[in-house]
């Protein structure tokens, strides 16, 4: 389940912006993202494995949390907390194919009643995938000889506030995108059934919160 030594360093790929972007989601990182990532790098040093994602090209690292006022993305699904989920269709960037996702916008939630995240769970892609997928989705071309030069063997593709220090199963509705082909945002893995039936049970109970 884990892998071999870490890389050389990380960076925050551009898909991991949107974690820092007030217009994206209400539950933002309120840092500068160099200093987010210097604060990374320094906890990084002292990693000497890294977990393994859905596939190769995927790894985990699971940090403690040091962003301050930044909660737990999703809350358990009770009497009070159904009604407000929320439905629609989302693209988490301009050349992917939107899917319907289901969330509870966090101005609807008395943000005491949302726990604080203790871990942050930060997803990365190897180098190669992550010029691979921006080749595919035809990002400019100074973007992707730049990716090319920069000395990085993994990049930070998403940010995900937490409460436990291992990793929360995929929503299905991810898993399917991510079954897609680069160019339509997804990275071609195939659908693990255990895992998507994880996904299934988890999400049954909990809900995303944006």
């Amino acid at each position: 389940m884990e892998s071999n030594n870490p890389p050389k360093k990380l960076i925050l790929d551009q898909f991991s912006y949107r974690a820092f972007d007030s217009t994206k989601t209400k539950n933002f990182i309120k840092m500068d993202k160099t200093e987010f990532l210097n604060k990374v790098n320094e906890q990084y040093k002292s990693i000497t494995q890294l977990v393994d994602g859905y596939a190769p090209f995927c790894k985990h690292i699971f940090i403690k949390n040091f962003v301050k006022d930044l909660k737990s993305e999703y809350i358990e699904i009770n009497e009070e907390t159904e009604k407000l989920i929320k439905t629609k269709y989302n693209a988490r960037q301009k050349n992917e194919l939107p899917v319907l996702i289901r969330y509870i916008p966090m101005d609807l939630i008395d943000k005491n009643k949302i726990p604080d995240a203790k871990f942050l769970d930060l997803i990365l892609y190897s180098k190669e995938q992550i010029v691979t997928e921006s080749i595919a989705m035809k990002m400019e071309e100074s973007h992707i000889e730049n990716l090319k030069k920069t000395d990085f063997d993994y990049g930070i593709i998403s940010i995900k506030p937490i409460n436990i220090d291992k990793e929360l199963p995929f929503t299905p509705i991810t898993m399917m995108r991510n079954a897609l082909g680069v160019s339509e945002g997804g990275s071609g893995i195939e659908i693990d059934k255990k895992k998507y039936m994880d996904g299934v049970e988890f999400w049954s109970k909990n809900v995303m919160i944006q």
